[in-house]
């Protein structure tokens, strides 16, 4: 299943978009990339996933794989958007918080729009003031919280600079950090 929003200038997004039902897609076999579990130290064992709009894709099928479920004590699923409308997927974060059994938290940011139940702004400032901490009655450490950041390359870029003044490191492969990123388009 692809979650996307079709871009008319985009390479991909409109060839997905021009796609009917029974068309055939290759998928490879084996993920890469730096956004997988496999990329998480070990040591870890809070995870945030944090993103805006369809970046919230990826994020599910993480949520989906066994090994993330069993892996950590906690996760927080955070989905930034504009509107209440583009809080897509609820059915199924509900779905993943009853299989996590209270491991899996679920916080809503609306930056146009005043929205029951959700943060109205910005990811990056909910870090710094600590709202999002509190929204997910999970505690931020160094040693054990690890965030991945997909989405809007300004949201990466911002929520990268948030975490680095709170006292994380961005993770490389030579030298384990807390979090890492990918920009969504």
């Amino acid at each position: 299943e692809f979650l996307l929003i079709a871009a008319d200038e985009g390479e991909l997004s409109p060839r997905l978009n021009d796609l009917y039902k029974g068309d055939t897609v290759y998928v490879g076999q084996q993920p890469s990339g730096f956004m997988t579990l496999a990329e998480i130290p070990a040591e870890m064992t809070d995870l945030w996933l944090l993103s805006t709009g369809s970046a919230i894709g990826p994020f599910l099928a993480i949520l989906d794989e066994q090994e993330t479920e069993q892996r950590f004590e906690n996760v927080v699923l955070v989905h930034a958007v504009r509107n209440k409308a583009e809080l897509v997927y609820q059915q199924k974060i509900q779905q993943q918080m009853a299989r996590y059994q209270g491991r899996l938290k679920y916080v809503a940011i609306v930056s146009r729009e005043i929205c029951d139940g959700a943060l109205t702004g910005r990811v990056p400032e909910h870090l710094l003031d600590g709202s999002l901490v509190e929204a997910a009655q999970i505690p931020l450490k160094t040693d054990s919280s690890f965030f991945y950041i997909c989405g809007n390359p300004a949201m990466v870029k911002d929520t990268s600079n948030a975490l680095v003044e709170l006292g994380y490191r961005k993770h490389l492969r030579r030298k384990a950090g807390n979090f890492n990123s990918e920009n969504y388009w």
